[in-house]
């Protein structure tokens, strides 16, 4: 019986030197998801903001066809204020702002935004998800 024991007695570590690159590389998997994840909902709610802002924000005006000043609506986006003052939410990150008020079929503002994400193990990866880019896109009714 102790003879048994004593060949068997290294077999412990041979497996865990076997499976822990699998458990660090699924462990990168997930917190690389997770970031991912987060950076797509920041997105998600500053391009909902956005949309607000557009049908919101209008002072002085007479009807129902304006929305706010587009360069305005993209400094919501993408600093969180109007005036477009400190740092940006994310760098890269482009605003597309659509409405046509001339168009009686058209009756909403479309607020789109693209990130170019770049992965924290970008390096241990080996360029594995460089070419994935966050879109988020909000759609607010104008006018009735």
């Amino acid at each position: 019986m102790a003879m048994a024991r004593k060949n068997l007695s290294g077999v412990a570590s041979v497996e865990f030197v076997i499976v822990l690159p699998l458990l660090l590389l699924f462990l990168a998997a997930v917190g690389e998801f997770g970031n991912a994840f987060i950076r797509y909902n920041t997105l998600s709610k500053a391009v909902q903001n956005g949309a607000r802002f557009a049908v919101t924000e209008v002072y002085g005006t007479a009807n129902s066809y304006q929305i706010a000043d587009p360069q305005q609506i993209r400094n919501v986006v993408i600093y969180g204020n109007n005036l477009g003052v400190g740092d940006p939410l994310f760098e890269d990150m482009t605003v597309d702002v659509t409405y046509n008020p001339d168009d009686d079929t058209d009756k909403y503002v479309v607020v789109t935004a693209n990130y170019p994400y770049t992965p924290l193990l970008d390096a241990l990866l080996g360029n594995v998800m460089s070419d994935v880019t966050l879109r988020s896109s909000s759609l607010m009714r104008v006018r009735p």
